[in-house]
């Protein structure tokens, strides 16, 4: 019974807040008083796709010991590690900010070390594209 009374004000909150939230906070409360982190959106995707001839046991190894170091990265939003099962190549997804936070990401140790650090077999393959929309 509480909930049916209290329904019609929580929609009206949920729709009220929404659209008045602050782009440049990083942080937001629900309507529950939980807080809530936004995501920056990304502009800018980087995909790179490589063989590796070490085992596989170690290329996870050199992801864990390398990941303290890709969450200090400038401007990166989000990385993702895959496997792709048919051609048992890995992928990393690079989520940016900017064109210019990848670009300044090239020039890094950290991005000049990745072939060595993983043993790429033959060359990497990088696509990059621009981000058009982003769904959520």
């Amino acid at each position: 019974m509480i909930l049916k009374t209290l329904l019609p004000l929580i929609v009206f909150i949920c729709i009220y807040t929404k659209g008045h939230t602050q782009e440049s906070s990083l942080a937001f409360t629900n309507t529950i008083g939980h807080e809530l982190t936004k995501q920056p959106h990304a502009s800018f995707v980087q995909i790179v796709r490589f063989k590796s001839t070490l085992p596989d046991s170690i290329v996870f190894s050199v992801i864990e010991k390398r990941k303290v170091e890709f969450l200090k990265v400038p401007g990166l939003v989000q990385k993702y590690y895959l496997r792709d099962p048919k051609t048992m190549e890995f992928c990393g997804i690079y989520l940016w900010a900017s064109e210019q936070d990848f670009l300044e990401f090239k020039k890094s140790d950290l991005a000049k070390s990745s072939a060595q650090a993983y043993q790429i077999d033959g060359q990497a393959r990088v696509e990059l594209y621009n981000m058009i929309y982003p769904l959520k």
